[in-house]
């Protein structure tokens, strides 16, 4: 996939348990870092030059910086926590020591997350019951058998490599290098375990547009998919025809809603966004957008309002991506691609112009051009353009829709996950406050 940005420099700061368990790789009594450069969320560079470091994986943990680029104050940082080594990884200026002799100097946001591996590792803290299965021992081993074992099963190529990629609180992502070609892996946090499942059933239903699935666990959240091949990535240029692809597929899926709720896409109706989002602002993952009662019944009240003013246009409850953006739309030879659709649900599809509008919300003359694609898509497909739908009234639906689900989210994470998806609520909750003024 080809990209008009540099990547930053990321700064890997590495923890290497020793296999006697009491002691801990060290640079004087720091942790060993390496620095790569790499895009924002991507390990797979890092664990590339693992083996020029005389170190080895597979990654047990990867927690990234996810400030923005234009935010950064020098290189990304990361932490990430690899399989007990032996003496050999002791090389130059690193060397083994006693977990009590660490002393680490990880910045925030890392630093809790540091801590607290360590504190697993010296025995004085129990890992979180509700850690992620690929942040366990052992995973990357099951993971990788489910891959091979997979592939033959389809006549496939055993493969040369399955590189971890992408670890983070709600996903895990590894690219299967084979000698007939390049798959990739995912597995899914358990609350989108039905990514799978339901990715199988677009790439069944319809004629392109999605990925190619060659398996899928449901029961583990894993999924299979072949590679892309050349990719754009779809920004401003390609917009107008990833929205349409994306529009046209709800309009087919129409007639799909009883299925997708069977596959486990959870059924969200306008009707009912009111209520979800008055109970999600009672949780504590959203007390800093500091929201008095007054305010708080104002947006459910307005929510409630925009909400009618939806249903009575006649729209359809249709299949809704959930995160529909750039990051997750390409263009290929044979036109735009649709993938991630880990937070598909059923509800109305005026809900994704949000996500992708939030890539450019500094940027007056790209909003305008998202909202033209999407309602002449909405217009030419669903039978309701912008004569009939304005901006105010579904930024405040998909406001609600994206804040609630963001807040049951966060909820959920191990909390020192937590700050990944911690703009989520604050964001939405700001689009209904800006739609109501």
């Amino acid at each position: 996939m080809s990209t008009d940005r540099t990547p930053p420099a990321m700064r890997v700061r590495l923890v290497v348990p020793h296999v006697d368990g009491r002691r801990v790789l060290a640079t004087g009594a720091d942790l060993p870092s390496l620095d790569v450069v790499a895009d924002p969320t991507t390990l797979a560079a890092a664990v590339a030059r693992l083996p020029d470091i005389g170190l080895s994986g597979p990654v047990i943990e990867s927690v990234i910086d996810f400030t923005r680029d234009e935010e950064l104050d020098g290189a990304r940082e990361a932490v990430m926590q690899l399989v007990p080594h032996d003496d050999a990884a002791a090389d130059g200026d690193r060397r083994w020591i006693d977990w009590a002799e660490l002393e680490p100097v990880v910045p925030h946001p890392l630093a809790r997350v540091t801590s607290e591996i360590i504190g697993e590792r010296r025995g004085e803290l129990e890992p979180h019951p509700d850690r992620v299965a690929w942040a366990r021992h052992g995973w990357y081993d099951a993971a990788s058998t489910w891959i091979r074992r997979s592939l033959r099963d389809v006549g496939r190529a055993e493969p040369d490599a399955v590189v971890q990629f992408r670890h983070w609180g709600i996903s895990a992502v590894m690219r299967v290098d084979a000698p007939d070609g390049r798959s990739w892996f995912k597995a899914s946090y358990p609350r989108f375990a039905h990514e799978g499942p339901v990715t199988a059933h677009l790439a069944a239903t319809l004629d392109a547009g999605v990925p190619s699935v060659v398996a899928v666990d449901a029961d583990q959240g894993w999924m299979l998919v072949d590679d892309l091949g050349p990719t754009e990535t779809a920004d401003v240029v390609d917009q107008a025809a990833a929205v349409d692809l994306l529009v046209s597929i709800q309009a087919a899926q129409a007639v799909h809603t009883d299925t997708l709720v069977e596959l486990g896409c959870p059924l969200r109706p306008v009707e009912g966004l009111a209520a979800e989002l008055d109970e999600a602002l009672g949780s504590a993952v959203v007390a800093d957008a500091e929201l008095t009662e007054s305010e708080r019944r104002d947006l459910v009240a307005a929510v409630e309002r925009a909400s009618d003013r939806l249903v009575d246009l006649g729209l359809p409850s249709t299949l809704v991506h959930g995160d529909f953006h750039p990051g997750n739309t390409t263009v290929t030879t044979d036109g735009p691609v649709i993938f991630d659709w880990t937070d598909a649900s059923v509800s109305s599809p005026v809900v994704d112009f949000a996500t992708w509008a939030w890539w450019y919300e500094h940027d007056d003359e790209r909003q305008a051009m998202i909202w033209r694609s999407f309602s002449e898509a909405w217009q030419r497909h669903l039978g309701v353009g912008a004569d009939a739908l304005d901006r105010s009234t579904v930024d405040i639906v998909a406001g609600a829709f994206h804040a609630a689900g963001y807040i049951r989210l966060v909820e959920a994470l191990e909390p020192r996950r937590r700050f990944e998806n911690a703009a989520g609520p604050r964001h939405f909750i700001e689009l209904i406050r800006r739609s109501i003024a």
